[in-house]
Formats: structure tokens, sequence, C-alpha cells
């Protein structure tokens, strides 16, 4: 019994709709038994069905801004002790119910 070298995942075009290059194999990889879909096949059709843009699997789009700024911003912030208005509000409420006994 031989294996199939590894799949490559891809899709190719075919008149504008995307084609998952898995399906470009033999249904079945032996004779004697039944015909069946190529490893990935099934898998790569279905998530052609699911993406927002299809034309993105033939060609992607460039990536908008990440979240990483933020982070990294309100990281070095926190080691700096730089205080945000809403972490000062927060603090006021804090004190605020301590000192009228309301705080849970």
């Amino acid at each position: 019994m031989t294996l199939d070298p590894p799949r490559q995942a891809g899709y190719r075009d075919l008149n504008g709709v995307p084609l998952a290059t898995a399906c470009d194999r033999p249904l079945t990889p032996f004779a004697d038994q039944p015909a069946r879909l190529a490893p990935g096949c099934a898998n790569d059709a279905n998530l052609v069905q699911m993406v927002e843009r299809r034309e993105d699997l033939l060609r992607g789009r460039a990536t908008g801004p990440t979240l990483a700024e933020p982070v990294g911003r309100a990281a070095l912030d926190y080691l700096r002790g730089v205080r945000t208005d809403e972490q000062r509000d927060r603090r006021r409420e804090q004190a605020a119910q301590v000192e009228t006994g309301d705080g849970r």
C-alpha cells in the first residue's frame, strides 16, 4: 500500500469560483474499495461555502490594523503606573462605597 504525499492546501480558479485542489485527486486510492472523496476534499469544499468572500481564497485581502497596538499601549501604561480616567473613576467609586459602608 502506498500513500499519497502530504496534501498542499490551496484553491484554483474555476470560472471565478474557487475549487479546492484536494478535490483534484482521484476519488478512491484503491480499485477494490468503494468510491470516496480524496482526503481533505469535503473539508475544503465546505470551507469554500463558509468564507465571506470566495475570491479571498484565490487572492487574499490586505490586512487591517492589528489589535496589538492598543494592547501594547495598555501594558506599557500599566508598567509605568499611568492611570486612565476609567481607572480613576473606578477608584473613586470603590472609595465612596467603603466610606458609606455599601461595599460588598
